[in-house]
């Protein structure tokens, strides 16, 4: 109603009842600015990986700007929803939600994945 952007249920935190657990789908969204000048098109990726690197979710997303667009200002912010599925969570710990454009990672928050304190294992170091 307010006509401004939103951020609804936001989180950062996974607690988990068991492992191994495969999580609900989500969407992570990145914001991209700083950008400069004419570009014909843009290739964004958004991965979910564990504290060793290993990715165990992917989603991209390609955007083209016509030839008549004007040349883009580093205020402006493009943002980009990525749809996230199929993850199995196997132990607990810190990951990572890396985005990436044009292959160099522009960004990154931690996720971390808790169980309860009666089921804990250690964590990966």
């Amino acid at each position: 109603g307010t006509n401004k952007l939103s951020c609804i249920g936001i989180f950062n935190i996974f607690n988990l009842p068991a492992l191994p657990f495969k999580l609900p789908p989500f969407v992570a969204t990145a914001a991209i600015s700083n950008l400069r000048g004419i570009i014909g098109e843009l290739n964004a990726a958004c991965r979910f990986e564990t504290h060793t690197g290993h990715v165990l979710a992917s989603s991209n997303a390609n955007i083209q700007f016509s030839k008549e667009s004007p040349p883009l200002q580093p205020a402006v912010i493009i943002e980009i929803s990525f749809p996230m599925r199929d993850i199995i969570i196997t132990a607990p710990g810190t990951n990572q939600l890396k985005s990436l454009v044009n292959g160099e990672e522009t960004g990154q928050r931690s996720v971390e994945v808790r169980l309860p304190v009666n089921k804990q294992e250690k964590a990966p170091q």
